[in-house]
């Protein structure tokens, strides 16, 4: 396969694949180069692909991924998901790779259904924004308003906000206000052959502003048993988890051992015990006392919260 194109950016590349009929052949050479790198990845790290959602129901990528084994430290990044696409063909695809353990990202932004439509009916795990909404977010309180309603959908779908294209301390310092999870971008680490750990500078700008926070989910989690289905009977709280650790629903026993089920809300033990505690009350009001589960980067349940020592500790500090 070989196109005409020289320095041209990912989207040339991807228009003029579609254009000669490259499309999911482009699509599955990316995939096949990512995932044949997998091992190695650090602990809790996932590969992220950017494919296109005509390429996705591809004949190439379908085979591609088929063969690929597990797919839960795999993130699909969907691009120009416009209204060309079959939203049936596309929903069906994407269940069955998250089925598979794989992870979906969809941008907030883009033309025609692309965007914060789309989002709300495909529910990805990952909710992107990009440059075009960040930079100079620390100047511009629009923005920060903008990225709010962005940050308050994906809460709602229980996905991850990451935010891309983070170039200044200032942005960066907006962000953490916004209480915004992820974030990827030059001030944080450039583009690298081989994966690394955080660049020196920001690792320390992050644990010092980590360092003024009275009270963090660490020191608040409890371990918890995750079980792969629900039960009949429990005595304790546990979890109930998808095929790869993620959680599905928080079970909360009952007199008589009878269990109460409610749907997991996750976090990440570094996210501020505040914002986890005004998600917990946004909850419909039969799930707002229900533990809140702590998960690392790849969503895996790592212990639970309760919710009233959530409460407890944020009273103390008011």
């Amino acid at each position: 396969m070989r196109l005409p194109l020289s320095g041209a950016d990912a989207s040339s590349w991807w228009a003029a694949a579609a254009h000669h009929g490259f499309g999911g052949r482009l699509a599955a050479a990316m995939l096949s180069a990512a995932l044949a790198r997998r091992e190695e990845l650090p602990a809790n790290c996932l590969v992220s692909v950017t494919v296109t959602a005509s390429a996705i129901t591809s004949r190439e990528v379908v085979r591609t991924l088929g063969q690929a084994g597990d797919l839960s430290t795999l993130l699909i990044h969907l691009a120009d998901a416009d209204a060309a696409i079959d939203p049936v063909s596309l929903q069906t695809a994407l269940k069955r790779l998250r089925a598979r353990g794989a992870l979906v990202a969809l941008p907030a932004t883009g033309p025609g259904r692309a965007g914060i439509e789309l989002v709300a009916e495909l529910s990805p795990q990952f909710v992107t924004v990009g440059p075009e909404l960040v930079s100079g977010i620390d100047r511009d309180p629009r923005r920060s308003t903008a990225l709010a309603g962005v940050g308050a959908l994906a809460s709602d779908l229980d996905a991850w906000l990451l935010v891309r294209g983070v170039s200044t301390v200032g942005e960066l310092g907006r962000l953490r206000e916004l209480c915004v999870p992820l974030a990827q971008g030059p001030i944080i680490g450039a583009e690298q052959e081989l994966m690394r750990g955080l660049a020196p500078a920001p690792r320390r700008l992050l644990r010092d502003w980590s360092d003024r926070r009275p009270d963090d989910l660490a020191e608040l989690t409890e371990p918890v048993r995750a079980l792969t289905a629900r039960p009949q009977l429990v005595s304790e709280r546990c979890v109930v988890t998808d095929g790869g650790g993620r959680p599905c629903e928080v079970v909360v026993p009952q007199p008589g051992g009878r269990p109460t089920v409610h749907p997991a809300l996750c976090v990440l033990r570094v996210d501020r015990p505040r914002e986890v505690a005004l998600r917990a009350a946004a909850r419909p009001v039969a799930d707002q006392l229900a533990p809140v589960c702590i998960v690392d980067e790849l969503g895996r349940v790592e212990g639970i919260v309760r919710v009233e020592v959530l409460l407890g500790v944020l009273a103390r500090h008011t």
